[in-house]
This record gives C-alpha cells, structure tokens and sequence, in this order.
C-alpha cells in the first residue's frame, strides 16, 4: 500500500523537466486512490460497462434495448456521436479524478452533459437530427423537443440544474476556490494531497 502523496509546490516543480515531475506526481496520486477500496470506483466502472452497452445498441439490437429509430438515418448518427462525445468525457473526468483534478473534472463533466442534452433534443424532436448534425443544436429545437414531451422537459429540466452545478464549480466561484485550495495553502500546485 503505497502512502499518500506529499503536497507538490510550485517550487517543486520550477526547472527542467517540469511536465515530468508533474506527471510523477499524478501517477503518485492515482496509485494511492485505486488502491482505496473505494465503493464509488466500483459503481463507475459498472455504470461504464452499461454506457458501453448503451452505445454499442445505437449501431446494433441488444437484448434489453429496443432501438427506436432506423438505422443509418441522421437520428441513429446523431444519437451515436452524443453517446461517444459524453462517454469520451466521462472517461477523461474520471482521469481527472483519479488524478485530483477535481474543478477540471466538474469542466468535462459539463461537457457530458452537453452531449448528453444533444441526445434528450433528438429524442424529442427527431426531424431536427439533420439539422443538428449540420449546424448544432439551436433554440428553436430544444424548444419544439421540450414541447413533445413532459417526460423530456423534465429530464432536460434536471439536466439543466446539473449544468448550473457543474457551472459554478467551474467558473472562480467560491465552491470552484474551494475545489482548488486548502487554507494555508499559498505555492501548492496541486489540490489533493
């Protein structure tokens, strides 16, 4: 079992080879949290296993999941690349994770739940998938998706309040500050430790 890693300062790491040593340091800092026994690790790894599964039934019939659209079409294209792009996220916040990056971790999360709200408007309005694939998502389509269902507006509702979460521990705010900094730590680089 290795110990937990000593706070790295500034000073530390001024000089040659600084992307190295901050590399050892991150590689110190997930040795000691996997080696945790850590329930949450263990519920994301499962949640990952089903993600995948998730995506791999855009492209292809999985018992359990039942496509609701052709396949080939821009729905199937659209829903595919929200999948990827969140899933993509995900693992790279979960990187940051491990790697105590956690206010840079509420960032990508953000980004998951962009592409996830992508899939909730193709869900709601499938006639915009080619539009969106050409031009992005606009106001006018979350509007009509919103409008199709209460079910949809709910979940696009809840994905909202996450986004504005996930916002201000993004952004210097105090809940952001606090992410990156313990008291009386003045040089430290890091925010673990």
């Amino acid at each position: 079992m290795c110990d937990k890693p000593k706070e790295i300062r500034l000073n530390d790491i001024i000089g040659e080879k600084t992307t190295q040593k901050l590399d050892d340091y991150d590689r110190q800092v997930r040795e000691y949290y996997l080696q945790l026994d850590n329930q949450s690790l263990r519920v994301f790894d499962q949640f990952m296993l089903l993600y995948t599964k998730l995506i791999v039934s855009i492209g292809e019939e999985l018992p359990g999941f039942v496509p609701k659209f052709e396949r080939g079409s821009p729905v199937q294209h659209l829903l595919a690349a929200s999948a990827t792009g969140a899933f993509r996220n995900l693992w790279v916040a979960h990187k940051l994770l491990l790697q105590g990056y956690f206010a840079e971790m509420h960032a990508t999360l953000r980004m998951v739940e962009q592409w996830s709200e992508c899939a909730v408007v193709v869900e709601g309005c499938p006639s915009a998938a080619s539009r969106v694939l050409e031009k992005g998502i606009s106001s006018k389509d979350i509007k009509k998706a919103l409008e199709s269902s209460q079910e949809l507006k709910n979940i696009y509702d809840q994905m909202q309040k996450t986004f504005s979460k996930l916002s201000r521990r993004t952004h210097p705010t105090k809940i952001a500050l606090a992410l990156i900094r313990k008291k009386k730590q003045e040089n430290s680089f890091s925010s673990v430790a």
